[in-house]
C-alpha cells in the first residue's frame, strides 16, 4: 500500500483487519509509513515477547496505539475530507445540472416537426432523433410538453 488510509479509512474495523491479516502472516508493507508494515510490527511484537511482563505489556500497548492513532488520523481525514467538500458546494454560487424546466435542443423547427409527427403517423420517431440529434427520452419528453 501506498500509505495505510489506502489499507483502510475506519480506525476500529481497520485495527482489527490488520491484527487478522497479521495473525493469518500476511505481509503488509506500507511506502509512506514503514512504521506500521507488519515486517516492523512483527518485529516490535517479539521484542515484546522477550521481555518482562511489565515492558512486555507497555509494548504491546504502544504498539497497538502506533496502529490505532494513525488508523484513526487516516479516519480523520476521509471526514474532513467529505465534509471540505460538502461546504465547499454549499458554498458555490454554482450548482450542477441542467437548469430547471430548459430545454436545450428545442427549436421551433423541432417544434413544428413534432407537431407533423402528431398529426402525420408516418414520420417515424427515428427520424426525428436522428435529424435533431437527440435521444428517445427526450423526444418523449418534448413531445410530453407540446400535447
Amino acid at each position: 500500500f501506498k500509505d495505510l488510509y489506502r489499507f483502510t479509512r475506519e480506525a476500529e474495523n481497520g485495527y482489527k483487519k490488520y491484527m487478522e491479516w497479521l495473525d493469518r502472516g500476511i505481509n503488509m508493507v506500507f511506502l509512506d509509513n514503514p512504521t506500521v508494515s507488519s515486517d516492523y510490527i512483527r518485529q516490535m511484537m517479539t521484542t515484546a515477547e522477550q521481555q518482562d511482563i511489565v515492558t512486555k505489556t507497555a509494548m504491546e500497548s504502544i504498539i497497538k496505539l502506533l496502529i490505532i492513532v494513525e488508523l484513526d488520523r487516516g479516519e480523520k481525514q476521509r471526514l474532513y475530507i467529505s465534509q471540505s467538500i460538502k461546504d465547499g458546494i454549499a458554498a458555490s454560487n454554482k450548482r450542477s445540472g441542467r437548469k430547471t424546466g430548459q430545454l436545450d435542443k428545442m427549436s421551433n423547427a423541432l417544434r413544428e416537426d413534432i407537431l407533423k409527427y402528431l398529426s402525420d403517423r408516418s414520420i417515424k420517431q427515428v427520424d426525428l432523433m436522428k435529424k435533431y440529434n437527440i435521444s428517445r427520452n427526450t423526444l418523449k419528453k418534448y413531445i410530453s410538453l407540446i400535447q
